[in-house]
Protein backbone atom coordinates (compact mmCIF):
# COMPACT_ATOMS: atom_id res chain seq x y z
CA UNK A 1 0.00 0.00 0.00
CA UNK A 2 2.84 2.41 0.86
CA UNK A 3 4.78 1.67 -2.36
CA UNK A 4 1.40 2.92 -4.42
CA UNK A 5 0.95 5.55 -2.69
CA UNK A 6 4.20 6.97 -3.54
CA UNK A 7 4.43 5.95 -7.00
CA UNK A 8 1.20 7.90 -7.49
CA UNK A 9 3.03 10.99 -5.31
CA UNK A 10 6.18 10.26 -7.82
CA UNK A 11 3.38 10.90 -11.04
CA UNK A 12 2.32 13.60 -9.07
CA UNK A 13 5.35 15.27 -8.82
CA UNK A 14 6.39 14.76 -12.54
CA UNK A 15 2.81 16.15 -13.98
CA UNK A 16 3.11 19.19 -11.80
CA UNK A 17 6.44 19.84 -13.10
CA UNK A 18 5.64 19.04 -16.67
CA UNK A 19 2.66 21.95 -15.83
CA UNK A 20 4.54 24.27 -14.76
CA UNK A 21 6.87 23.67 -17.68
CA UNK A 22 4.14 23.93 -19.95
CA UNK A 23 2.82 27.83 -17.77
CA UNK A 24 6.38 29.46 -18.50
CA UNK A 25 7.52 29.09 -14.64
CA UNK A 26 10.10 26.71 -14.90
CA UNK A 27 12.61 24.97 -17.14
CA UNK A 28 13.33 21.11 -17.65
CA UNK A 29 16.82 20.46 -19.26
CA UNK A 30 17.91 17.17 -20.27
CA UNK A 31 21.51 17.16 -21.16
CA UNK A 32 22.68 14.20 -23.04
CA UNK A 33 26.34 13.41 -23.51
CA UNK A 34 28.23 11.13 -25.58
CA UNK A 35 32.04 9.65 -25.08
CA UNK A 36 34.16 9.57 -27.99
CA UNK A 37 37.97 8.16 -27.92
CA UNK A 38 40.65 8.45 -30.58
CA UNK A 39 44.22 7.26 -30.24
CA UNK A 40 44.06 4.02 -28.42
CA UNK A 41 41.46 2.51 -26.59
CA UNK A 42 40.15 3.06 -23.34
CA UNK A 43 37.55 1.93 -21.42
CA UNK A 44 37.89 4.22 -18.54
CA UNK A 45 35.55 5.49 -16.64
CA UNK A 46 35.42 8.59 -17.30
CA UNK A 47 33.62 11.69 -15.14
CA UNK A 48 31.09 14.31 -16.36
CA UNK A 49 30.26 17.27 -14.13
CA UNK A 50 27.44 19.48 -15.45
CA UNK A 51 27.49 22.13 -12.77
CA UNK A 52 23.95 24.40 -13.21
CA UNK A 53 23.86 27.19 -10.31
CA UNK A 54 19.77 27.88 -8.87
CA UNK A 55 18.88 24.33 -10.60
CA UNK A 56 17.68 21.07 -9.37
CA UNK A 57 20.24 19.48 -8.94
CA UNK A 58 22.91 21.79 -8.78
CA UNK A 59 25.89 19.72 -10.03
CA UNK A 60 25.36 16.01 -11.45
CA UNK A 61 28.27 13.80 -12.43
CA UNK A 62 27.57 11.87 -15.42
CA UNK A 63 30.18 8.47 -15.68
CA UNK A 64 30.74 7.01 -18.86
CA UNK A 65 31.82 3.35 -19.27
CA UNK A 66 34.24 3.83 -22.48
CA UNK A 67 33.99 4.81 -25.89
CA UNK A 68 30.43 5.13 -27.47
CA UNK A 69 28.49 5.09 -24.41
CA UNK A 70 25.23 7.70 -23.93
CA UNK A 71 24.07 8.82 -20.34
CA UNK A 72 22.25 12.40 -19.52
CA UNK A 73 20.69 14.03 -16.57
CA UNK A 74 17.61 16.41 -16.59
CA UNK A 75 18.02 19.46 -14.43
CA UNK A 76 15.07 21.86 -13.42
CA UNK A 77 15.41 25.65 -13.40
CA UNK A 78 13.08 28.26 -12.04
CA UNK A 79 15.01 31.65 -13.83
CA UNK A 80 17.81 32.38 -16.12
CA UNK A 81 21.49 30.88 -15.25
CA UNK A 82 24.70 29.46 -17.07
CA UNK A 83 25.65 25.74 -16.85
CA UNK A 84 29.17 24.40 -17.31
CA UNK A 85 30.32 20.78 -18.24
CA UNK A 86 33.60 19.92 -18.19
CA UNK A 87 35.40 16.59 -17.29
CA UNK A 88 37.19 15.82 -14.02
CA UNK A 89 38.33 12.57 -14.66
CA UNK A 90 40.16 11.71 -18.29
CA UNK A 91 41.14 8.59 -17.12
CA UNK A 92 44.98 9.20 -18.56
CA UNK A 93 43.69 10.87 -22.10
CA UNK A 94 45.99 13.31 -23.41
CA UNK A 95 43.52 15.78 -24.50
CA UNK A 96 39.98 16.51 -24.09
CA UNK A 97 37.59 18.17 -26.42
CA UNK A 98 34.23 18.97 -26.61
CA UNK A 99 31.53 19.03 -29.21
CA UNK A 100 27.90 21.21 -29.14
CA UNK A 101 25.92 18.86 -30.82
CA UNK A 102 22.55 20.29 -30.75
CA UNK A 103 20.02 22.02 -28.94
CA UNK A 104 16.02 21.29 -29.09
CA UNK A 105 14.00 23.64 -27.76
CA UNK A 106 10.37 22.71 -27.01
CA UNK A 107 8.39 25.54 -26.19
CA UNK A 108 5.13 27.63 -26.81
CA UNK A 109 3.67 24.89 -29.01
CA UNK A 110 6.67 25.21 -31.30
CA UNK A 111 9.95 23.04 -31.67
CA UNK A 112 13.31 24.96 -32.47
CA UNK A 113 16.35 22.79 -33.43
CA UNK A 114 19.38 24.30 -33.51
CA UNK A 115 23.33 23.09 -33.59
CA UNK A 116 26.80 23.57 -33.38
CA UNK A 117 28.74 25.75 -31.32
CA UNK A 118 26.74 29.05 -29.82
CA UNK A 119 23.96 28.24 -32.41
CA UNK A 120 19.86 27.56 -31.77
CA UNK A 121 17.23 28.39 -34.31
CA UNK A 122 14.08 29.59 -32.87
CA UNK A 123 12.12 31.13 -35.89
CA UNK A 124 12.27 34.79 -34.85
CA UNK A 125 12.20 34.43 -30.99
CA UNK A 126 15.24 34.56 -28.19
CA UNK A 127 17.38 32.02 -28.27
CA UNK A 128 16.12 30.55 -24.91
CA UNK A 129 19.04 28.25 -24.67
CA UNK A 130 22.22 28.37 -26.49
CA UNK A 131 25.44 26.19 -26.25
CA UNK A 132 29.03 27.36 -26.63
CA UNK A 133 31.68 24.86 -26.99
CA UNK A 134 35.32 25.39 -25.87
CA UNK A 135 39.04 24.29 -24.89
CA UNK A 136 37.95 24.57 -21.13
CA UNK A 137 34.19 22.86 -21.50
CA UNK A 138 31.11 23.82 -22.67
CA UNK A 139 28.43 26.61 -21.32
CA UNK A 140 24.99 26.06 -21.49
CA UNK A 141 22.85 29.49 -21.44
CA UNK A 142 19.38 28.99 -20.18
CA UNK A 143 17.93 32.41 -20.82
CA UNK A 144 14.05 31.45 -21.02
CA UNK A 145 11.88 29.10 -19.24
CA UNK A 146 11.97 26.15 -21.75
CA UNK A 147 11.63 22.25 -21.95
CA UNK A 148 14.55 21.55 -23.78
CA UNK A 149 17.57 18.94 -24.57
CA UNK A 150 21.34 19.78 -24.62
CA UNK A 151 23.71 17.19 -26.87
CA UNK A 152 26.79 17.48 -26.39
CA UNK A 153 29.95 15.07 -27.20
CA UNK A 154 33.32 14.80 -24.83
CA UNK A 155 36.23 13.41 -26.71
CA UNK A 156 39.06 12.16 -25.38
CA UNK A 157 42.59 11.94 -27.02
CA UNK A 158 44.97 9.54 -26.37
CA UNK A 159 47.45 9.53 -28.92
CA UNK A 160 50.73 8.63 -26.97
CA UNK A 161 53.02 11.78 -27.01
CA UNK A 162 56.30 11.38 -29.40
CA UNK A 163 58.85 10.11 -27.34
CA UNK A 164 63.11 11.46 -29.07
CA UNK A 165 66.17 9.71 -28.47
CA UNK A 166 68.84 11.64 -28.02
CA UNK A 167 72.37 10.15 -29.32
CA UNK A 168 75.78 11.75 -27.90
CA UNK A 169 78.90 10.69 -29.76
CA UNK A 170 82.21 11.58 -28.20
CA UNK A 171 84.74 13.77 -29.69
CA UNK A 172 87.31 11.74 -31.99
CA UNK A 173 90.53 11.43 -29.99
CA UNK A 174 92.55 14.56 -29.53
CA UNK A 175 96.15 14.54 -32.36
CA UNK A 176 99.44 12.98 -30.55
CA UNK A 177 102.22 15.21 -31.33
CA UNK A 178 105.23 13.46 -33.33
CA UNK A 179 107.34 11.20 -31.93
CA UNK A 180 111.88 12.21 -32.57
CA UNK A 181 114.52 14.48 -33.47
CA UNK A 182 113.01 17.37 -36.66
CA UNK A 183 115.04 16.65 -39.75
CA UNK A 184 115.93 19.22 -42.36
CA UNK A 185 115.79 17.82 -45.60
CA UNK A 186 117.09 20.80 -47.31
Amino acid sequence: MARRSIRRLGLALVAAAFALVATGCVAEVTFTGTKEVTGEASSGPFVVRISCPGATPETEDLTFGGPGTETSSVFVFTGNTTCQITEVDQAGATGVAYTCDEVVVLGSGESFVGGGPGMSVARGAPEPVTCTAAASGIEVAISDPALAEVLFTVTNDFTPEPTTTTTTTPPPPAAQPAAGAPRFTG
